[in-house]
């Protein structure tokens, strides 16, 4: 599509890949300061294809526009283990809309995906936490081992404060918001 100005070779090394693989979300996380003059700001130009230029279904994790770093989420068809997989990236679209389509890298055998590093992500604590039978302990996804974490949520966001105390493993929970959320 020539209303993309800018397109980037990305090369899967077989050698990484321990079998072969079907519809596998694949990370890519790579800063390129040219990114940040040439695509946009937020990110939403940015498009994956595979080497018959097919479009892939993408969610982008972090895209900071002021160093150019980028992870983004490929849900790749096929990830070979013997040969190198080749896919593209497109970007430099000044009038395109956003092109992720995030509900689609996960297939339905992922329950849950957090990648943690975002801060509207902490909010999903909450959810995560309320849904879960009281003696569920999520120690075992916390890697930060200080004596008392705030993981998400403020006093006056409607969402609660959710903590994980390591010297007591176990969350404690404040009350969901008032709207028709549920966790799958």
């Amino acid at each position: 599509d020539t209303d993309w100005q800018y397109r980037r070779v990305i090369t899967i090394d077989p050698s990484k890949v321990s079998s072969d693989q079907t519809d596998f979300p694949v990370v890519i996380d790579l800063t390129d300061s040219g990114l940040t003059s040439k695509a946009q700001a937020d990110g939403d130009d940015f498009v994956f294809t595979d080497e018959g230029n097919v479009k892939l279904d993408h969610e982008i994790e972090l895209y900071d526009n002021t160093t150019g770093h980028l992870i983004a989420w490929i849900n790749v068809p096929y990830l070979s283990s013997t040969i190198e997989t080749i896919l593209y990236m497109y970007y430099g679209n000044p009038v395109a809309s956003n092109q992720e389509n995030p509900m689609t890298v996960w297939d339905t055998s992922y329950k849950l995906v957090l990648h943690l590093s975002e801060t509207h992500e902490c909010r999903m604590w909450g959810m995560i936490a309320e849904s879960l039978p009281h003696d569920v302990v999520l120690d075992h996804l916390i890697y930060d081992t200080s004596s008392l974490k705030v993981l998400g949520g403020s006093n006056d966001d409607g969402w609660g404060l959710v903590y994980y105390n390591s010297s007591e493993p176990h969350v404690l929970r404040g009350p969901l918001p008032a709207v028709g959320l549920k966790v799958a």
